[in-house]
């Protein structure tokens, strides 16, 4: 058995949620048991990138039967271009020399190597275990997207998954800094990412806090149904970060979990901008305040 990596080029950003509601109502009817997980990227073009584990004999049979899944949303034409596309994007903060980088055809799907973040994930020893969560992230992400979640809804739905995770860690890990830990994810994108228009995501963050007070009950009812949903993906993100901080240390563990919680906002359609946004409400409503902080 292997990772067999699919990367699923659809330049229309607006048909990548329901490709993935596809795929997610596919791969469980073909096998409940079938490990999957996929996050949405950049380079080459906007994609999906798909991960399957399965014998390397049926490579082809599943690239024929994407083609024919996705067929409606690839068939769709796009005016995109490489210039185009390229010209306001950035990696890390850094401008992208747009001759260096890749650029495939829309509505093709590229067979590609799987290629492991080891160390972003802790280390050799803890990689399959991220994988695992990739899984169930992935899983967790094609039930929200299946009623087409605006982006205030996926923000609301990904809050809430974080907040329990936060409330549990402080729970159980004496030394889990809360304050601490959102600093330094907002400071991360803020600082290497480079939020532009920052002032409007300040006030974003603002505007969730003032819809938290004005739909209290709903946002209860909301968070009842995302712990619930959001069960496995919950519990095994805190026996991560409690086992990674006895393992190995507490800086490697919230590293974890933040890219963790990253990638599910990649598969949710949250924009990075829009992340930084939500550590922001985090921050203020940990400490109690409107101001930028």
């Amino acid at each position: 058995m292997e990772w067999m990596a699919y990367h699923i080029f659809c330049h229309n950003v607006g048909l990548h949620d329901q490709c993935i509601v596809k795929i997610k109502k596919w791969l469980e009817a073909e096998n409940k048991k079938i490990d999957w997980f996929f996050i949405k990227y950049w380079e080459g073009g906007p994609h999906i990138r798909l991960r399957i584990m399965g014998h390397s004999k049926d490579k082809k049979k599943y690239l024929n039967k994407l083609y024919e899944l996705l067929h409606d949303e690839l068939a769709q034409e796009s005016n995109l271009t490489k210039e185009k596309y390229y010209e306001h994007n950035k990696l890390d903060g850094e401008p992208i020399l747009i001759d260096d980088l890749p650029w495939f055809k829309n509505g093709t799907i590229q067979q590609m190597p799987y290629m492991r973040e080891i160390q972003r994930y802790g280390g050799e020893e803890w990689i399959e275990k991220a994988e695992v969560i990739f899984f169930h992230s992935s899983q967790l992400a094609g039930n929200c997207l299946v009623n087409h979640p605006n982006i205030f809804l996926k923000l609301m739905m990904y809050i809430c998954v974080y907040q329990n995770i936060i409330e549990n860690l402080k729970m159980k890990l004496e030394s889990f800094d809360q304050k601490k830990y959102l600093l330094t994810c907002s400071n991360y994108w803020e600082n290497q990412y480079g939020i532009e228009h920052i002032e409007y995501y300040h006030h974003l963050s603002n505007k969730l806090l003032d819809f938290e007070k004005e739909h209290e009950h709903a946002l209860m009812e909301l968070n009842k149904q995302m712990k619930k949903k959001a069960q496995i993906y919950i519990q095994i993100n805190i026996e991560n970060t409690l086992e990674l901080t006895t393992s190995v240390n507490q800086k490697i563990a919230r590293s974890v979990l933040f890219s963790q919680m990253h990638m599910l906002a990649n598969r949710l359609g949250i924009p990075i901008d829009y992340e930084f946004a939500v550590y922001q409400y985090l921050i203020k409503k940990e400490v109690g305040i409107h101001e930028k902080y």
